[in-house]
């Protein structure tokens, strides 16, 4: 590349903002991995994927659709507390089963025993720092798992997301960020980074974040899309106007919005 192009390039770049919600992508209803195709799903539990972690699986029962988008949600709690059982990522996985997907709910190692992980107004205490590695470590275990088992799973292994509510959006922006992760595409629900260097090679992320939020605020919310966007990577911000930490009234923009930016950026409109 030219020195003039790559100039062009980065001036592109650093002008970059992201985008305010997510289209919903062309075809007639029901559009499958788009909208719900089947109320019936069916989870298998409790399946270990590395030391004592488990996740639990959910799919489209009786499917046996080839090639499929996989995704795998994570947890909040603070990285203190929490399950895979916990309802908002039980309600996630489900919807994305119905609509095709294999969906991944999972536990991971809570190490902020006694401390709290947000909403402070100052850098966390190095124990945070400590649980979030974990928790991305066992993350990036269980995408590993369901890329080893993407045959068996008839899971398509270049087309795997990740999600999560706070704590495990936070996780989820670490792995989206981390280009010797192979994740597709992520989705934060009220999620940041507190810092964090952004690049081309970034996934794709989708963010939902209240202007009401003191856990993961919301200035910090948008300067981490804001990042990722500068980078040159497709980012939409989705503002919720007086909301707080997790709004979960919002649950119905959160599964579909979710799902149309994942049918775009996961290329599920495309033959395999």
């Amino acid at each position: 590349m030219t020195t003039l192009a790559l100039l062009a390039a980065a001036a592109l770049a650093t002008s970059a903002t992201p985008a305010t919600t997510v289209d919903k992508p062309s075809g007639k209803e029901p559009l499958r991995y788009r909208d719900a195709v089947t109320s019936r799903v069916d989870v298998k539990r409790d399946i270990g994927y590395s030391g004592d972690q488990g996740l639990d699986i959910y799919q489209p029962s009786g499917d046996r659709t080839r090639n499929r988008p996989a995704v795998v949600w994570i947890h909040g709690g603070g990285f203190r507390v929490g399950s895979k059982r916990a309802a908002n990522v039980v309600q996630l996985a489900t919807a994305f089963a119905q609509r095709g997907y294999v969906a991944a709910s999972i536990d991971y190692r809570l190490l902020a025993q006694g401390v709290r992980c947000g909403g402070t107004g100052s850098a966390p205490p190095p124990k945070c720092a400590q649980a979030a590695v974990a928790a991305k470590e066992d993350a990036v275990a269980a995408v590993a798992w369901i890329r080893r088992h993407a045959r068996g799973l008839h899971v398509d292994p270049h087309r795997i997301a990740v999600g999560g509510t706070s704590a495990g959006a936070v996780t989820s922006l670490l792995l989206g960020t981390d280009p010797s992760v192979p994740i597709d595409a992520a989705v934060s629900i009220s999620g940041f980074l507190p810092a964090a260097s952004y690049s081309r090679a970034d996934a794709p992320t989708l963010f939902f974040e209240g202007t009401l939020d003191h856990t993961t605020p919301f200035a910090l919310s948008k300067a981490t899309a804001e990042g990722i966007a500068k980078a040159g990577v497709p980012v939409v911000f989705e503002t919720l106007q007086g909301a707080g930490h997790v709004p979960w009234q919002y649950r119905s923009r959160f599964i579909t919005h979710s799902a149309y930016f994942l049918y775009e950026h996961l290329g599920l409109g495309r033959k395999s």
